[in-house]
Formats: structure tokens, sequence, C-alpha cells
């Protein structure tokens, strides 16, 4: 799978963050966020089916694989607020991965809290 990285958009302030704007469509091959441990997703559907972001675990308890994390984002007017992101979800890289059930009228956010 070839992932996109996902860019921060914004940083959380007392000023306010826009939520209308600055949204990427998501992908079939989903996106890979560098993650500082202040990470927050806003995933939007605008389709009239809901649909599901699943996040990898990557690590074993006793040998055996973890279930996947999944958020389902209501149809129609679905806005949804994930995160932040505790280290399980790290991959080798530092990265964490974002897949999609299916990518039509999805589009993600992401958005980092002030660090201290």
């Amino acid at each position: 799978m070839a992932r996109t990285d996902l860019t921060t958009v914004a940083e959380a302030s007392m000023s306010g963050v826009d939520l209308t704007a600055g949204f990427t469509p998501a992908i079939a091959d989903g996106h890979a966020v560098a993650d500082n441990g202040r990470m927050l997703l806003v995933a939007k559907n605008t389709d009239a089916s809901a649909k599901n972001l699943l996040f990898d675990i990557p690590i074993l308890i006793e040998g055996q694989t973890v279930t996947d994390r999944s958020v389902t984002i209501p149809a129609t007017t679905g806005l949804m607020m994930i995160g932040p992101f505790k280290p399980i979800y790290r991959q080798a890289n530092g990265k964490f991965h974002i897949d999609y059930s299916a990518v039509t009228g999805v589009s993600v956010k992401l958005i980092s809290l002030p660090a201290g």
C-alpha cells in the first residue's frame, strides 16, 4: 500500500481553529501521520452512507495481533474529532496509519494540540 503523508493544517489555540476549511480528501491507499502524541484528526462524511476510519494497532499481545480501532463517521453530515493517539498506534517509523472503508464523501483534517 502506498500511503500518502497527511500534514498538520493547524495548531489548536485560544484563537480557535476553522473547522470548515483545510480538509484533504480520503484516498484508497490511506494516509500516514507523523505522530507527536498531540494529534487530533477531524473527519467528515458528506456521502449518503456511513464510513469507517480504521487505525492500525501494530503491536502483539502474547503473540496475538490486536484488532485495529474502527471509528464510524455518520452519513451525510457526519463530523468526528478523533485523538490524541496513544503510542500503541505508532508504526516503527513513528507514524500512525489511517485506512478508509470507502473514500466517497470522506475528507480529513489534522490538528496538533500545543506542546505543554
